[in-house]
This record gives C-alpha cells, sequence and structure tokens, in this order.
C-alpha cells in the first residue's frame, strides 16, 4: 500500500506515512470509515499504511492468516493477555520464559488472575494444570536463556484438545522454526531478528493457519465476548467480522491497540520494513557462524558447559520443526563463576556487552545481571540460570574474528584457574 500519487510508478522502497490523521472525501466517507463499513484510513493509532504494509509482509513470511504490529513485543503479550483474561482466567506458563515476559505476566496476578507453571516436558503434568478457566498457554519452544525445548507436538496436541489457546513466542527462533498447524498465535519482537539491525522497537502477534484452538469460543463461555456488539467495530461483533478464527484478530486489532494506544510507530515499522529484505540472508550467516562458536566452546577448557537446543535429548522430537537449523542464540558457563564471568567479559576486545539478540552485531550478555534480574534468586534456581550463565547472539561479523575473540578470552581465563 502506498499513498499520495506516483505519477504512475511504485517506488521500490515503501514510503513512510506519517501522518497522525487522514483527509476525508466527504462526510459519508468518514462516517463509513468510522463505522468500520468500509477499509480506510481515519487514525494512524487505528491504522497506517506503512504498518498496515509491514503486518502484511510479516504475516506473509511467517504464513499467518492475520498479523497486528505493537510498539513492541512485550506490549504484543500484553495486548493478547489484556484480551483473553477475565478475572476468573488462568495462564498456564512454561517457567523458562525470557525474564521481562514472566515479570510482565506475574503482574496480572494482581488483577486475580492465578498464573500456573509447568514443566512441558512432563505432558501429564501439563495437562493437570489445565481446566475450564485456562485462557492459554504459553511458551518458547527453545526457552530463553537455557536453550531447554520439549516436545511441542505434543502439547499442541493436548492444548487442542482441551480447547486452550497455544502461544510461542518464536522470537529467538523466527524462521529457523515453523508454527504454523503447531500453535494458534505467534509472538514476535520485531526488534530482534525481523529488524535485524537495533535500531527500532516494534513487535507482532501472528494469527497462525489452521488455529484450531481459536474455536474454542463456540464452546467457551469465556470468549463470550467475541459475540458482544463492539463500538470500534460499527457496533458488529469480532466474530461477524469474518472467518470464525479471526474474530480474536479483529478484537486486538480493533479495540485492545486502538484503546491502549500501544500501536507501531511508522518509523520503527520501515526501519523493520528494510531489514526484513535481508532476513534469510542474514539467518544463513549466523547460523554458520554460531556452529563455529559452539564447537569452540563446546571443547574449550575455559567453558564449563555449553546450553544449545540441538545438544538437548529432545532434538531429535523437535528438529523437523525447526528445519534443523538452531539459531544464533545459545548460552555457555564460564570458569571462576561471577569473577570468571567479569573476566572473560573484560577480555572480549571486539564484541561488545549488551542486552539483545538477532542484532547485526554480536552481543552477549550475563544473564543474572541483565535480562533475568528481575527474577528472585529461588526463581534463578527453579529455572536453571547458574551464576556463571553468558547468553550470546551471534551477528553478521567475519567468523574468524569472533571465534579469535572468544578463544583468546577463553585462553585467558583457563591460564587463571589451571595451574
Amino acid at each position: 500500500m502506498t499513498s499520495g500519487s506516483f505519477k504512475g510508478v511504485r517506488p521500490l522502497v515503501e514510503p513512510i506515512v506519517t501522518s497522525t490523521a487522514y483527509e476525508f472525501e466527504s462526510f459519508e466517507h468518514c462516517r463509513a470509515t468510522y463505522a468500520a463499513e468500509i477499509d480506510s484510513y481515519g487514525y494512524s493509532r487505528v491504522a497506517n499504511p506503512t504498518i498496515d504494509h509491514l503486518e502484511e509482509k510479516v504475516s506473509y513470511l511467517l504464513s499467518g492468516r492475520k498479523c497486528v504490529g505493537f510498539s513492541s513485543g512485550m506490549a504484543a503479550i500484553n495486548a493478547l493477555l489484556f484480551a483473553v483474561c477475565n478475572r476468573e482466567s488462568n495462564i498456564l506458563v512454561s517457567g523458562e520464559l525470557y525474564g521481562g515476559t514472566l515479570a510482565l505476566i506475574d503482574e496480572y496476578r494482581r488483577f486475580g488472575i492465578e498464573l500456573r507453571f509447568a514443566d512441558l516436558r512432563n505432558l501429564g503434568e501439563t495437562e493437570e494444570k489445565i481446566d475450564e478457566k485456562t485462557a492459554l498457554l504459553f511458551a518458547e519452544p527453545v526457552s530463553n536463556p537455557t536453550m531447554r525445548t520439549f516436545d511441542v507436538q505434543q502439547v499442541s496436541k493436548l492444548c487442542h484438545q482441551r480447547q486452550v489457546l497455544f502461544v510461542l513466542d518464536t522470537t529467538n527462533n523466527v524462521l529457523d522454526f515453523d508454527a504454523n498447524g503447531l500453535a494458534d498465535i505467534q509472538v514476535v519482537s520485531g526488534t530482534k531478528v525481523l529488524g535485524g539491525h537495533g535500531t527500532a522497537l516494534a513487535g507482532f502477534l501472528v494469527f497462525c493457519r489452521n488455529p484450531m484452538s481459536l474455536e474454542k469460543f463456540d464452546s467457551n463461555s469465556s470468549f463470550a465476548f467475541l459475540e458482544d456488539p463492539c463500538a470500534e467495530l460499527g457496533g458488529k461483533s469480532p466474530s461477524e467480522m469474518g472467518e470464525r478464527p479471526d474474530a480474536l484478530y479483529y478484537y486486538i486489532r480493533a479495540k485492545i491497540r486502538r484503546n491502549t494506544g500501544a500501536c507501531l510507530s511508522p518509523f520503527n515499522a520501515h526501519s523493520i520494513d528494510i531489514g526484513l529484505n535481508t532476513l534469510p540472508i542474514r539467518l544463513r550467516h549466523v547460523n554458520q557462524t554460531a556452529s563455529a562458536i559452539k564447537d569452540l566452546i563446546e571443547n574449550h577448557r575455559g567453558a564449563k558447559r555449553l546450553h544449545t537446543v540441538e545438544r538437548t535429548k529432545e532434538w531429535p522430537l523437535v528438529a523437523r520443526y525447526f528445519h534443523e537449523r538452531p539459531g544464533g542464540v545459545f548460552s555457555f558457563e564460564v570458569l571462576g563463576g561471577e569473577s570468571g564471568v567479569a573476566g572473560f567479559l573484560d577480555n572480549l576486545q571486539h564484541i561488545p556487552i549488551a542486552t539483545n539478540i538477532g542484532d547485526s552485531r554480536t552481543i552477549i550478555q550475563h544473564v543474572r545481571t541483565t535480562s533475568h534480574s528481575q527474577l528472585s534468586p529461588e526463581q534463578m534456581r527453579k529455572y536453571g540460570i547458574p551464576r556463571d550463565l553468558l547468553r550470546i547472539s551471534v551477528g553478521l561479523e567475519e567468523q574468524n574474528l569472533l571465534v579469535n575473540d572468544i578463544s583468546n578470552a577463553l585462553d585467558l581465563l583457563a591460564g587463571k584457574y589451571y595451574v
């Protein structure tokens, strides 16, 4: 989509539409727009051509039905929880989630919503914690930062049997992991791998194809609100706007995003759009480089343990969903505890200490003092986050530069602790 006239030609790069409001052709055009009778633009908190273009592109790339963009990945998660939860709901999650996600979901306890944890590798335990008030099951196909996984297909079957929304945060493994036919909704942070340049925040809810659980409101009273008239949809109910599985999409797009103001900036949308053009090439390079770095760490005496999904016992169960590409984010432990962590990080010459993933630059961080610092010491122990755990996100630098930098820092560490 573009706005304005380009004299019969179309620009190769989608223009940035920065206008907050749009001039209507007539009173009737304005009325029909706000009554949701026609697909038109009225105000950029509701819809914007640059953002619409990116949503369509992300949906196509991930083979989704629909997509809604937000100001960040956390805003996308919050919009979903805000839409599907009520005072009687419970949320079932894997404890092995990004620390910020756990902190956000924990906030919902204040509104009377119960938070339940399950080890998704134990299917019996997971099923026991599902009841008629379970709003959704939220997980990452690869846990951040411990890099553990589970039999995604079996958990998906369980959710569909029990009519529970199955939501996967695939931020760490976009394009490396195929959620279609498994999840109902994908959460993706555009800030990370999709953009690939670390210059813009964005987040997306991608509504997957064949979303069996999104039919649940037919028989589940907790989704009865999708049958209610919605003023933001011109008095129609979300279920009247399109196919049945799309009702939640229309509710979140027209009501939740609009009324909470968690909309994506057109500048950020444009930046993410440009990054998407190189995504497949970037992922190939990252996977190749990550493999070389993993081999180094696994065999170096300065490192204690490597955490990466393809080294887990569950990998044979899930490799087919990852296209046998485990991704460029993984973690490892070093000698010497927190003192060893400080020594290793301070001896790196080319890799910055920072808190992001999916950047064009390789980034490393100490997990306990950064992304998961919101967790209590008890939670750290419970979810397997040791004091000396480092997470690395591999970027686009020349492979030997990265391998040598890490090797030299590990050599210095090993020299200190091995006499």
